[in-house]
């Protein structure tokens, strides 16, 4: 205890200079360069009070800012414009003059970095970095690649009755390969916007081409030779709703191609896990002696009857 007592006695700047009041700065980029910010200050001591944000050259306020008490200490919120977004950006918190508050920082921006910093009395300003790093664009955009695709039950319905048309796993791996040709072409097209198209009428089409599947399927007739051509070119109009998708994410201006790449290598994983799941119950089913012909009849209906909806939403 003694030398416990002459250790805290020894050390000043441990006992009692810690922070009276601690904050978190949240700045989040949002769709149509608008960045959401978000200030949090709690501690012992109200001083964060007197702390302030403003934008950074080339943003701009939108509407004033919603202040509030919290729990302990207070909140603020509201919105920037920042048409250029906030990479290569410098900021200043102001009101940390004198006083004993630190802040967290911390950026994230639209293709998924992440950039934290500590601010204090000593250090006052924080700059975003100008470049993204290769390896956290591929990351973020090939995880958004994947979840839009686990999302997107219209294409994950268009690749189910694909399979069912298509029966056989060398025709399966075809077509698959085919509808992926089709929609890399006219995602890279579309999300660098060499070719654009109104949205809403294509995520009709989309709705129609997995209705017309869907017939086929309940007709029963077999994938004619060559189905992966018709594969590919059904892939050439679902691409064009991917890059919808891509476009609301957005891409990073120095990181365009990797973004491109990795979102598509996370669409393509997504298909390639979804149509494995699905020959493996095909194949389990089999196996325990199941009807598979009433199987593929009640998938063919579902989806039609779920197209035809979907057909009447969008037109």
């Amino acid at each position: 205890m003694v030398v416990l007592a002459a250790l805290v006695a020894s050390t000043p700047s441990m006992a009692w200079t810690h922070p009276l009041a601690l904050g978190l700065v949240e700045l989040t980029e949002r769709g149509g360069g608008l960045v959401a910010v978000s200030l949090r200050v709690s501690g012992t001591e109200q001083q964060g009070h007197a702390v302030t944000l403003g934008p950074p050259a080339g943003c701009a306020l939108v509407g004033p800012m919603s202040e509030r008490p919290g729990s302990d200490g207070w909140e603020a919120s509201g919105l920037w414009r920042c048409p250029r977004g906030l990479r290569g950006a410098t900021m200043t918190v102001r009101g940390l003059e004198g006083s004993e508050v630190q802040f967290i920082t911390r950026v994230r921006l639209a293709d998924g970095t992440l950039t934290e910093a500590r601010l204090d009395d000593h250090q006052r300003a924080f700059a975003v970095p100008s470049r993204a790093r290769t390896s956290t664009v591929a990351w973020s955009y090939l995880r958004m690649g994947a979840r839009h695709i686990a999302e997107g039950a219209d294409h994950l319905a268009f690749l189910a009755c694909l399979a069912l048309w298509v029966g056989r796993a060398r025709g399966i791996v075809a077509a698959v390969t085919g509808f992926t040709l089709g929609h890399s072409v006219t995602l890279a097209l579309a999300a660098t916007e060499t070719v654009r198209a109104p949205s809403r009428p294509v995520e009709a089409c989309v709705a129609l081409s997995v209705l017309l599947l869907a017939l086929e399927v309940a007709r029963g007739a077999p994938a004619p030779k060559g189905a992966w051509w018709m594969a590919a070119g059904f892939g050439l109009l679902h691409g064009m709703g991917f890059a919808s998708a891509l476009r609301d994410i957005g891409l990073p201006r120095d990181a365009t191609a990797t973004a491109l790449v990795a979102f598509n290598a996370g669409v393509e994983l997504g298909q390639v896990a979804f149509v494995g799941l699905a020959l493996a119950a095909a194949w389990a089913a089999r196996r325990a002696g199941m009807d598979t012909s009433r199987a593929r009849r009640w998938v063919a209906d579902a989806a039609g009857a779920w197209a035809v909806m979907l057909l009447l939403q969008r037109v």
